[in-house]
Order: structure tokens, then sequence, then C-alpha cells
């Protein structure tokens, strides 16, 4: 009988610490009905929720501009801490972005495919726009660019990848319109 008690307190005290942490970990990311509890920092993603019919045009810096049609999809992820986004159909782009407090951006990975993109952003409130440095650790480019929100229903965006050398390769714009909007409020201003 004196043998169980030390593992009795054991149990208990892992159990009592998984319970404060687990108290601990429900204070600071969801609420007791799993809804997540977000900083004013990550609310500045919710922007970027929802689909959005884009109109993308890709200028190679040897080449004539071509413009396609694309579907993305961006919603928060199950805990509420990644904006996910996601584009149909195409190469299979998948990107998880969250805030990052210690450096104050915006961090991500992007997938195109097998290519791992790393990637900051940087939020500027008052305009509406999220800054974008990206950096394709595969090919050795770079991408750099912004994408604003004209209206809660629409934005633009643009930015130029460049190669290792530092010489533009692309020229990248879109223009995209949540669905669900209004015919007056879905196109451009």
């Amino acid at each position: 009988m004196h043998e169980r008690k030390p593992a009795c307190r054991v149990i208990l005290s892992l159990g009592l610490g998984l319970a404060f942490a687990g108290c601990e970990t429900l204070s600071e990311g969801t609420t007791q009905g799993d809804t997540p509890t977000r900083s004013p920092e990550l609310q500045a993603l919710n922007h970027f929720v929802g689909t959005w019919d884009m109109k993308v045009t890709v200028t190679p810096a040897t080449g004539e501009a071509t413009t396609s049609d694309t579907l993305t999809i961006r919603r928060w992820s199950h805990d509420g801490q990644y904006l996910v986004m996601e584009d149909l159909p195409g190469e299979g782009m998948l990107l998880p972005l969250t805030y990052d407090p210690a450096s104050g951006t915006y961090p991500g990975v992007m997938m195109l495919g097998p290519s791992r993109i790393l990637v900051t952003g940087s939020w500027n409130e008052e305009t509406k726009t999220m800054h974008w440095s990206m950096k394709n650790v595969d090919q050795k480019t770079t991408f750099m660019g912004s994408h604003r929100f004209v209206r809660d229903d629409y934005a633009e965006a643009s930015g130029t990848v460049t190669n290792a050398d530092g010489q533009v390769v692309v020229k990248l714009s879109w223009k995209q319109t949540r669905r669900g909007g209004t015919t007056e409020q879905g196109g451009p201003p």
C-alpha cells in the first residue's frame, strides 16, 4: 500500500500539471466554447479571410504579359492561430500565416508543390496594406511586394521576383474580389 502512494502522487501531480497547463492554454488561445481569442495583430489577418476570385497578371522579364483567373480560399485554422491560404486549381499553393510578437511580423511557409518559400509580412493598419518579403529556398529567388485592401471585398497586389543576382525575373500583379459581395461592392473601384 505504501508503494502506491508515491505513484499516486506522481500521477496526481502530472494530472494537476496538465490541468493547469490546459487552463493556461485555454485562457491564452480560446474560450470554453472553443472560439479563438486573437490578438489585435492576428485580427488584422481577418482582411484576408474568404473565398476570392483573382485575376493574376504575370509579366516575365523577357516576354509578354499573360493574365489568368484563379480562385483562392483563405480561412482560419482549427485553433485560430493561423490564417491558411490555398489557391485552387493550380500548383497546389498552401500558406499558413501567423503573427510573431517577438519580431512584430507575420511569418509563414508557402508550399508550391515541393518548393518551400519563407514568407514574412508586415501590416500597415492605416493603409490596410501587407508588405511581403518571400524567399524561395530551392531556387534562390526573392519576391518583394504589397497587398492592399481597397475595400473589405476588394484588394490589389503587386510585386517582383528577383534572382540571386538581383535581376528581375518576373513582375506579378493581381486583383481580387471576395465572393458574396454585391455587384456594386464586388468590382474594382
